[in-house]
């Protein structure tokens, strides 16, 4: 899996940053988590996650 990702630490700002959106969307601490930390990284969200459809910054596949 590490070597098909990027993986990096939950630091503090992303933390928050998933807590809001945790908050905001009502979604899981697994979904803010990802979002917050493509957000922090520039990086696109490639998924087929319903939650995610719709979202800026989400390549959604069906």
């Amino acid at each position: 899996m590490k070597q098909r990702a990027f993986v990096c630490d939950v630091i503090e700002e992303i933390a928050v940053e998933a807590a809001k959106i945790k908050h905001k969307k009502k979604w899981g601490l697994g979904d803010s988590l990802i979002y917050a930390t493509a957000k922090k990284e520039g990086a696109r969200v490639l998924t087929g996650d319903p939650d995610f459809k719709d979202v800026e910054g989400v390549i959604f596949i069906e």
